[in-house]
C-alpha cells in the first residue's frame, strides 16, 4: 500500500504562523513603553541598532552576552514587544534550554531549526520544502 503525501498530513492552517501572529497587541504595547522607559544607556543602544536594522530591513541574526542579571531578558522582552505589538513575526531562540525558558515561545536554536547536535562539514539544517516552520521563515523575509 503506498504511503499518503505529506501534503495529506498537513493542515490547512499553519500552526506555527498562528502562533507568531496571534499575540495581544495592546497588552505587547503597553508593556514596552513601561519597558522601554527603564532601559539604561548600554540597552538602549542594543535596543536602537536592532530596532534599526528591523526598519531598514537590514535583518541579522543578533547574539547578546554578558554576565548573568545584566538585563539580556529584559532587553529582548523590550524588543520583542514591540515588535510583535506592530505585528512582526519575532523567533526568539537561546543556546541553551535555561534561556530559552525565560523567553516566552523562546526555543533553542537546535529545536526551532532542526540543527543537528553532532555537527560536522556535512551537517545541514533539518528544514524541509513546504512545512510549516519553512513557510514561517519565508515569512521573514
Amino acid at each position: 500500500m503506498p504511503f499518503p503525501s505529506e501534503v495529506y498530513f498537513r493542515n490547512a492552517v499553519n500552526r506555527l504562523l498562528q502562533e507568531e501572529t496571534s499575540y495581544d497587541k495592546e497588552e505587547l504595547k503597553i508593556l514596552h513603553e513601561k519597558n522601554h522607559g527603564i532601559l539604561n544607556a548600554e540597552q538602549k543602544n542594543v535596543y536602537d541598532f536592532i530596532i534599526q536594522n528591523v526598519y531598514n530591513k537590514v535583518g541579522g541574526v543578533f547574539f547578546v552576552y554578558r554576565s548573568g542579571g545584566c538585563g539580556k531578558t529584559f532587553l529582548w522582552q523590550t524588543l520583542y514587544c514591540r515588535l510583535r505589538s506592530e505585528g512582526k513575526i519575532v523567533l526568539l531562540v537561546a543556546s541553551c534550554r535555561i534561556t530559552a525558558l525565560l523567553l516566552p515561545g523562546g526555543r533553542t536554536a537546535n529545536s526551532r531549526f532542526h540543527i543537528p547536535l553532532k555537527l560536522d562539514q556535512d551537517s545541514t539544517a533539518g528544514i524541509r520544502h513546504a512545512t510549516d516552520i519553512a513557510e514561517l521563515i519565508q515569512q521573514l523575509i
